[in-house]
């Protein structure tokens, strides 16, 4: 099974894999690779819940349409069935999703995907939040040595407006001491230079 949203362009038999010469060759079965592609078959099944798993991911992976158009296909194939939780438990795993139950207790493709876009927004602004730390300290960095100890501080700062202030005062002071000063009645903590 092959789960990429682009079409397959690897291998497909033996002789694909391999540098055979030719003076084996013939020794050498060329067994064929069955891959069914995911996003993209023309398999029939007697099973709804194949039907089910092969036609979602088929919505999924069609990346020729947006995000949204995506979303919407699935909410519409979802209000036409109930697709079994053993189907959202393998698109979940396929898809790296975490399940959740939405309100009325039933697991949902579409709750799926909500969950992943509200993680990526929390990975962004996590991400945010460490890029504004490190640029603190690089800034910090240039002045002179800073301690351990102010460093586990920055760290720690989670509020991204008390970041924004901490990085235009690191731009502005003219010593590690000088920012220690203007941070550590915000923190209510003196500093020890350690190192």
């Amino acid at each position: 099974m092959y789960y990429g949203e682009e079409d397959w362009d690897g291998p497909i038999c033996l002789y694909d894999m391999l540098e055979i010469s030719d003076k084996i060759k013939k020794y050498v079965n060329d067994y064929q690779l069955n891959i069914i592609q995911v996003k993209d078959n023309n398999l029939q099944f007697r099973n709804q819940n194949n039907k089910d798993l092969f036609e979602v991911m088929s919505i999924i992976y069609d990346i020729k349409k947006s995000r949204e158009q995506r979303r919407e296909m699935l909410r519409q194939y979802e209000e036409n069935r109930k697709i079994d939780e053993s189907v959202v438990e393998v698109v979940s795993a396929i898809t790296n999703l975490k399940i959740s139950y939405n309100k009325a207790g039933d697991r949902k493709v579409c709750t799926l995907w909500d969950e992943v876009r509200e993680e990526g927004r929390e990975e962004g602004r996590e991400e945010g939040l460490s890029l504004s730390r490190e640029a603190i300290i690089e800034i910090l960095e240039d002045i002179g040595c800073v301690a351990t100890e102010l460093k586990d501080i920055i760290g720690a700062q989670k509020d991204k407006n008390t970041l924004k202030k901490w990085i235009k005062l690191a731009s502005k002071v003219h010593s590690i001491e000088e920012f220690e000063s203007a941070i550590k009645y915000e923190n209510g903590k003196k500093f020890h230079n350690k190192k």
